[in-house]
């Protein structure tokens, strides 16, 4: 469930971002709670949470979150707290020299215009099909006239 949560889809996906955590595996847990406001819910005030451990196959780390009342648009636990614990962890992983238990992914990164790709391309044949013209089609393009001037040798210039 742990990995569920930061995996493809999950709400947790920002606490395995960033150029530390590229290399290791996270479990962990996102949450988000209205604050207790004299008694009641405070309708725009939040506490954004994410726990989490690291690295999944043999966790070193294990750190909870919580941010009081962020600021600005965001404020889900996702959003705020798990980019924190990414930054956080990952960079406590390589201090203390954990070793990786995950290959970084691989971005595609698109080609640059004017720039030819390394791999050959296949090119394919293109037939054209043409319709052939009837009898009647090659007759009447005899028979029409033209009103180009005949070519004259180079005997029979005019002076």
């Amino acid at each position: 469930m742990l990995a569920q949560a930061v995996g493809q889809g999950g709400t947790g996906k920002k606490a395995t971002l960033g150029e530390y955590m590229q290399d290791y595996s996270v479990g962990g847990k996102t949450g988000t709670v209205h604050k207790v406001i004299n008694g009641r819910y405070a309708k725009r005030q939040y506490r954004s949470v994410f726990a989490g451990m690291a690295p999944l196959s043999n966790p070193r780390i294990v750190m909870a979150i919580m941010i009081d009342d962020p600021k600005g648009k965001r404020y889900y636990g996702g959003l705020v707290a798990a980019p924190a614990f990414a930054k956080v962890v990952g960079k406590t992983l390589r201090i203390l020299g954990v070793a990786p238990d995950r290959k970084p992914e691989k971005k595609k990164i698109p080609a640059k215009k004017g720039i030819k790709s390394k791999k050959p391309v296949k090119k394919e044949k293109v037939v054209k099909h043409q319709k052939k013209k009837s009898s009647k089609h090659k007759k009447d393009a005899k028979s029409k006239k033209t009103n180009k001037p005949k070519k004259l040798k180079n005997n029979d210039k005019k002076k």
